[in-house]
């Protein structure tokens, strides 16, 4: 699952304050989605170290990772967000499989992306309640259009 980006997950997990290894991670992640490899997690790993979100130490030869105080400012950041968007009904329509999250990963400018959601969170929310309507109603004709809209919307300000 290579296409998959877990820095938050792995953040998140990183965030109990418990010093966690690759293999602790792969447990835990598989625990929620399909098995993760090590393959995944140590460039991840080493990307996360890479923006000093992260950082380890060595107890023989495992290594044993934990957030630095960047990355903790990072994951509260996150934290708010997925509170904001609690607020705004999403995890009445998504449930707990708020996974979405990581496309989060990579965003540099969480203020930014807090005053957008603010701004849009509303029509985010009803076209996802309208899509998992249809979705639920097996009507793929309509579902087609509203995707079909949405691309044509897009475009125009792409």
């Amino acid at each position: 699952m290579a296409s998959h980006n877990y820095s938050i997950s792995v953040m998140l997990l990183l965030d109990l304050g418990k010093g966690l290894t690759v293999y602790d991670l792969s447990k835990l992640l598989g625990r929620f989605d399909t098995k993760v490899s090590n393959g995944t997690i140590i460039p991840l790993m080493n990307r996360l170290m890479e923006l000093e979100y992260v950082t380890f130490t060595k107890s023989g030869r495992r290594k044993i990772y934990r957030l630095t105080a960047k990355g903790k400012k990072y994951v509260a950041s996150v934290k708010k967000i997925r509170e904001g968007i609690k607020r705004n009904a999403l995890t009445t329509i998504l449930g707990t499989n708020a996974v979405y999250l990581d496309l989060l990963a990579n965003v540099d400018d969480i203020s930014t992306l807090e005053q957008v959601l603010e701004r849009i969170g509303g029509g985010m929310m009803q076209l996802l309640g309208t899509a998992f309507r249809l979705e639920k109603e097996g009507n793929k004709k309509k579902l087609m259009e509203l995707e079909s809209s949405l691309q044509k919307l897009l475009e125009a300000f792409g």
